[in-house]
């Protein structure tokens, strides 16, 4: 945007023609940028009454009245600054997609660049992007003749996207509470609809959760900004037999909550609506539900819920060999979870996760694993759950994970006196929870306690074989991040030991996904790795639930009880094939024994975060053999370790 600027300012203030070349010159770009900018500049200032003149053999000029130039600046500057000052692509495009969701007339393309102040090529760029979120959600967009865009789909599928997209990511409106943007995106009074809300709370002595108090909102909003607009929503009559077959305390809340917004909001809500009102409470976790738990609706869920949380612990302690068995918290939590989960799912209801990419980076691992759940949905629901559920469904995996973690022991070697031991000791507790600091003293530790711990923080330099780090009484930043390295690498095996040279394959496309995975599979096995069976539990963990994480990267494992070393298998595809429904072009086969997931050998949280990062794949991509490969792993691997 500057750069354009300046090539505006430069030829407003010439007096003569100048090339593409001495632009080029000037702004130290190439020239095929200059043509790029040339190309958003005359767009812009065509409005004006000027004309950017380009003449081959001579240059280029800008013609036209000193007043109209004159404004071109004083517009473009505006232009600039609020550019610069309001919209990311992204906001750019959920703003696009938000107008063209919730307006009732077609829009132009002319009024999203006055709007948000870019070019109709930007415009039309990014309507490329919101084609595509619109079609996760079953709506396309649509152009008429005249130019006018609009999307159709059902009326069903337009309120789920509507709420897909409603949270705000800009940083000005995170200041903002989710109601304020809500209700200035849809300019409908939600705080009546909190009221009423908590009018059917006090009522029936329950108390909705947090996210689900504001997810009902913002769908009630949806709700009254669409039946005002004409576009009531159509409930097939399958789900409206289902629903009213639903108990009758249920039916109250939604009736009772359908005539507070009636009677507040000042419209009239048809019967499908109110039905649509009470899918969105079956879909809620409900504290204090001392009413609700006395139903037979209740009842039913809670069993089928503790019946997909057992068979989805089991699935994966098989598939990540882990002992998950016992864990009652991880049972109950997902109980509880899972009893209003099954409604949404059944009724293709989203429950917004504000927290959702940082639960795809932190937990990577628990977040891949989660995915597998879905097979149970579909067995029992004939549904899958989408991406903001299974996020929810990690955390109660990931946590479960942690707990399994054996707590690392330390011993504290203070020598400047007690008074300081204490307060390290104090200090190394707030900053490592999880370790257990077994001894502190003014002395290096005996052969016998050395055997107990696996790591010695000393303020003085030791003779130890144990590992040890020195460190300053008063535990500086430094300090801090040393311990941290050193925690993350107690226990482990050698990285290098799960990679091989002969087994990073540099394959040809065109073949089957089976094919690769058994030419992957027979690797391992040749080289003592697996036994014969790993390949068919990696065919059982594909048919599970796809293995594809994005990216164009396919992760995958067999199961532990056929390992015999821990190795990592990468093939490398000369071009992209489509896996399941994205293209890919890097296969990571995981295979890891059950010694080494029971001892937790091996923290793999590195190269996740390597698969998480479109950088470092396009980099693994382009290499030409396997040393390359390992040079750029194992740099990952000490940054990230």
């Amino acid at each position: 945007m500057k750069r354009t600027l300046k090539i505006l300012n430069i030829l407003l203030e010439r007096k003569t023609p100048i090339t593409t070349k001495d632009l080029g010159n000037l702004m130290n770009v190439s020239d095929r940028t200059i043509r790029s900018d040339l190309a958003e500049l005359e767009e812009a200032i065509e409005k004006h009454n000027v004309k950017l003149v380009k003449k081959s053999g001579v240059g280029i000029w800008i013609e036209g009245s000193k007043k109209n130039k004159q404004q071109i600046i004083f517009d473009w500057d505006t232009f600039s600054k609020n550019a610069e000052n309001s919209y990311t692509p992204k906001n750019r495009q959920k703003f696009i997609l938000l107008k063209l969701l919730s307006g009732k007339s077609r829009l132009y393309i002319e009024y999203f660049a006055s709007e948000l102040y870019v070019s109709k090529s930007t415009i039309e760029k990014d309507l490329q992007v919101v084609s595509e979120k619109l079609n996760q959600f079953n709506l396309k967009l649509e152009r008429r003749n005249t130019g006018g865009l609009y999307i159709t789909g059902d009326e069903i599928c337009i309120r789920k996207a509507m709420a897909s997209f409603m949270p705000d990511d800009n940083e000005e409106n995170r200041k903002k509470s989710t109601f304020e943007n809500v209700e200035s995106m849809l300019d409908v009074n939600i705080h009546q609809i909190k009221n009423a809300l908590v009018d059917a709370e006090d009522k029936f002595k329950i108390r909705f959760s947090y996210l689900n108090f504001n997810n009902i909102a913002i769908h009630i909003a949806i709700t009254v900004k669409r039946v005002k607009q004409g576009k009531p929503i159509k409930i097939p009559s399958d789900l409206i037999y289902d629903l009213s077959n639903i108990d009758n305390v249920y039916k109250e809340l939604a009736s009772y909550l359908s005539d507070k917004i009636e009677q507040m909001m000042h419209v009239d809500l048809p019967v499908d609506e109110r039905y649509y009102v009470l899918m969105h409470i079956l879909g809620a976790h409900i504290e204090t539900q001392k009413v609700l738990e006395a139903s037979n609706d209740s009842k039913q869920n809670s069993e089928l819920a503790e019946k997909i949380s057992s068979e989805f612990i089991s699935m994966v302690s098989k598939i990540a060999g882990l002992d998950l068995y016992n864990d009652l918290t991880l049972q109950d939590g997902l109980k509880t979870h899972l009893m209003p989960a099954i409604h949404r799912i059944q009724y293709n209801l989203n429950l917004y996760n504000p927290i959702l990419q940082d639960i795809k980076v932190q937990y990577f691992y628990a977040y891949e694993l989660s995915w597998s759940i879905n097979a149970l949905f579909e067995k029992y629901l004939g549904k899958s759950a989408e991406e903001d559920e299974i996020g929810f469904i990690t955390l109660h995996l990931a946590v479960a994970i942690e707990r399994q973690k054996k707590k690392i022991n330390i011993a504290v070697v203070c020598a400047t006196g007690i008074g300081v031991s204490r307060l390290m000791t104090i200090r190394l507790e707030e900053k490592f929870p999880k370790v257990n600091i077994t001894n502190i003293g003014l002395n290096a530790p005996t052969k016998q306690l050395e055997e107990q711990v696996d790591l010695i923080i000393s303020t003085v330099p030791l003779e130890t074989e144990k590992p040890y780090i020195q460190v300053s009484p008063l535990l500086s930043i430094e300090d801090v991040n040393k311990i941290e390295i050193m925690l993350r690498k107690i226990g482990q095996k050698p990285v290098s030991n799960l990679f091989s040279f002969d087994l990073t394959l540099f394959v040809a496309g065109g073949k089957d996904k089976k094919d690769y995975l058994k030419e992957m599979a027979i690797g391992l096995e040749r080289y003592g790795n697996v036994q014969p069976k790993f390949y068919d539990s990696v065919i059982w963990r594909e048919e599970l639930s796809s293995t594809e994480i994005g990216k164009k990267v396919v992760l995958t494992h067999g199961l532990p009880e056929y390992v015999i070393n821990s190795q990592v298998c990468i093939s490398i595809l000369e071009e992209p094939i489509v896996w399941d429904e994205l293209p890919v072009q890097l296969i990571v086969m995981i295979a890891t024994n059950k010694e080494d997931v029971n001892t937790r050998a091996y923290n793999l949280d590195w190269l996740y975060k390597c698969l998480d990062n479109e950088l470092i794949i396009n980099e693994i991509i382009s290499c030409s053999n396997a040393s390359e490969v390992k040079q750029i792993l194992f740099r990952e691997y000490e940054n990230l370790m």
